[in-house]
């Protein structure tokens, strides 16, 4: 799960790069990457653009993402753009990380074989597997628990 606080923007937008990288490069690809935008204040073209070639790049390996909790000035632009269609907005992280629905299943999994293992147990391993990052601004903790490695706290001045 990546979890953005404070704001993305031109200046942070870096930190989003290298926590995407983390999640991109640690081992298998998570099947399903949730981004948690409830600490997020503002979000410029430059977030969204890194946010889409995130999406890209987890589209490419076979994952999927989910935004959570997207501020309505994020969303509007979702919307306008149709990448509400591409990526599915939740209204909390929690809501993101249980949803593992028919449909959502159907929108989430390509073949059919990756649906025979879609199971709240087999949905809870994965999450609890995913990287956990505090992102942008304040870009943060990758990995979860003592030791994790702050990548920037605060907005540079």
């Amino acid at each position: 799960m990546l979890r953005f606080r404070g704001e993305l923007d031109f200046e942070s937008v870096v930190q989003f790069q290298e926590a995407a990288a983390t999640v991109l490069a640690d081992g298998p690809v998570p099947r399903l990457v949730v981004v948690d935008c409830a600490g997020l204040e503002f979000c410029d073209s430059s977030g969204i653009s890194e946010l889409v070639r995130f999406y890209l790049r987890l589209t490419e390996a076979g994952s999927r993402l989910r935004m959570a909790a997207v501020p309505t000035s994020v969303g509007r632009v979702f919307e306008l753009t149709g990448l509400d269609r591409a990526i599915t907005l939740y209204d909390d992280a929690e809501a993101a990380l249980a949803d593992v629905s028919t449909e959502a299943a159907l929108a989430d999994l390509s073949t059919e074989a990756a649906l025979a293992d879609v199971s709240a147990e087999a949905a809870a391993k994965d999450f609890a597997d995913t990287p956990h990052v505090t992102g942008a601004n304040a870009c943060a903790d990758l990995g979860a628990g003592e030791g994790d490695r702050v990548v920037r706290e605060g907005r540079a001045g």
